[in-house]
C-alpha cells in the first residue's frame, strides 16, 4: 500500500512517496482519447515532466509506481481543462526556456512555426524570449519537443561509433 493511500486512510492528505501507476496510466489514456492530445503533451499541461507522459502510455515496458505529486497533477486534470487550456493565453516563459537550454541544437525559425504551428513573429518571439503570452497548446508543444531533442540527442551521445551504448552519456560530450 502507498504511503498517500495509507495517508488519506488516516485523515490526511500526503504528496509524499510513490503510488501505483495503473489508474494514472487509465485516466491518462482517457483524457488522449477525448481529447485527441499526446500523453506527454498532456503531462506538460499537467506541470509534469513529459517523460512521465510517455512512460505511463508505454504499452511493452508499463510503469508499475510512480511519484505521487505527478500522480495527483495528472489526475486533477479534466478533458474540459485541457481543452480550455490549449487555447488559453499563457505565459510563453517555459517554452523560451526550454528552447534556451537547447542552446546549438535549437532548431532554426521555419522549423520552429512548421512543427509547432505558428507565425514567424511567434517563432521569433518564442526563440528571443521577448513573447509573452501565447496559446497553451504551443508551450506545451515547445516544452515537450525541447525534451525530444534533448533525450535524442543524449542517445546518440551515449553510443560509441559502433551503436553500442557507452553508458556515460553527458561525460563522453563534456570531453569532446
Amino acid at each position: 500500500m502507498s504511503l498517500l493511500v495509507r495517508t488519506i486512510g488516516a485523515g490526511r492528505i500526503s504528496i509524499e512517496g510513490w503510488v501505483p501507476a495503473a489508474p494514472v496510466r487509465a485516466w491518462l489514456a482517457h483524457l488522449c482519447g477525448a481529447t485527441g492530445f499526446d500523453p506527454r503533451i498532456i503531462a506538460a499541461a499537467a506541470d509534469v515532466p513529459p517523460s512521465v507522459g510517455r512512460s505511463l502510455s508505454n504499452t511493452t515496458r508499463r510503469l508499475k509506481r510512480m511519484r505521487a505529486i505527478d500522480a495527483q497533477k495528472l489526475l486533477a486534470l479534466d478533458t474540459n481543462a485541457l481543452l480550455r487550456g490549449s487555447q488559453l493565453m499563457i505565459s510563453s516563459t517555459c517554452a523560451h526556456e526550454a528552447l534556451k537550454q537547447l542552446g546549438p541544437l535549437r532548431p532554426a525559425r521555419d522549423v520552429l512555426m512548421a512543427k509547432l504551428q505558428i507565425t514567424a513573429e511567434q517563432a521569433d518571439g518564442l526563440a528571443g524570449g521577448w513573447l509573452g503570452m501565447c496559446p497553451g497548446l504551443v508551450v506545451w508543444k515547445c516544452i515537450v519537443w525541447c525534451e525530444e531533442i534533448m533525450h535524442q540527442r543524449l542517445l546518440q551521445v551515449s553510443r560509441d561509433s559502433s551503436g553500442h551504448p557507452t553508458g556515460q552519456g553527458w561525460q563522453d560530450e563534456r570531453a569532446a
